[in-house]
């Protein structure tokens, strides 16, 4: 599956939505983990579909964002590993 190809419906399964989390929520989740990925790699959104393992990597960053939604949490922040372990195969932007 390409990162176009992942519908809300979809996030909504992955991330355990709730009836309470409004769509546009979820949206600005998808538009941020997007351009997250495109900063990180320096990829175009085309480029980024050409990696199908890159979903995964979407999908989690979103699943973060869910979960930590708060404006502060109660333990240290850090990076995915495993999101991180996929972005940087791709990284073509080393400045």
């Amino acid at each position: 599956m390409k990162v176009s190809e992942v519908t809300r419906e979809t996030l909504k399964t992955y991330i355990g939505y709730s009836a309470t989390t409004q769509d546009n929520i979820i949206d600005v989740y998808m538009a941020s983990s997007k351009a997250y990925i495109e900063g990180y790699t320096g990829l175009t959104s085309y480029e980024i579909d050409m990696h199908e393992d890159i979903t995964f990597a979407y999908m989690c960053l979103i699943s973060d964002m869910f979960i930590n939604r708060q404006s502060t949490v109660d333990k240290a922040m850090s990076d995915n590993p495993t999101v991180k372990n996929i972005l940087s195969m791709y990284a073509i932007n080393y400045l």
